[in-house]
């Protein structure tokens, strides 16, 4: 198999990552300022020099340094972050519709505790293990995730509707 790339493809590659980790950057930024965390503290915290973060987390994106990815997960780690939390926000970049932000925090959060919830479901039924789930099964887990998650929004319109009518 042939694994060279033609280099305008190689570059809108490389312009795309880019454009991938000043996202990523912007949103530890947020993270940032909502924990109130310093550099410094970020420093202490990760082990990395307050210096290289300066350079990494730049308020300006011209100035920022290319973040390595043992970086970004000494980061992640110190701020108490999923790297799933942050590939999720990353996905959600890519959405104009910013009246859906939310639904991307949710599903960050919904990704990192689903594997361990469908683990224990899995436990709970005796004679089956791992070893039966199918990669198959996502489209379906999915759609009957969203559809659940519909039937609850429609009940929670229902019940402020309800509410409101008062």
């Amino acid at each position: 198999m042939d694994f060279t790339l033609p280099i305008a493809n190689a570059q809108s590659i490389r312009h795309a990552v880019e454009q991938e980790q000043a996202v990523l950057i912007d949103w530890l930024l947020k993270e940032i300022e909502r924990g109130s965390m310093t550099l410094r503290d970020l420093s202490f915290a990760s082990g990395l020099h307050k210096t290289r973060l300066g350079y990494i987390l730049h308020r300006d994106p011209v100035k920022r340094r290319v973040a390595q990815n043992p970086e970004i997960l000494l980061v992640l780690k110190a701020m108490d972050l999923n790297p799933i939390e942050a590939s999720v926000m990353i996905e959600a970049s890519r959405y104009a519709d910013e009246s859906f932000n939310t639904l991307f925090g949710l599903l960050a959060h919904l990704y990192v505790a689903l594997p361990r919830k469908i683990m224990n479901a899995i436990k709970e039924i005796h004679g089956l293990d791992g070893s039966l789930i199918r990669r198959e099964w996502a489209e379906a887990l999915a759609t009957g995730i969203a559809n659940r998650l519909k039937d609850v929004l429609m009940q929670c319109h229902m019940r402020r509707d309800a509410f409101m009518d008062f």
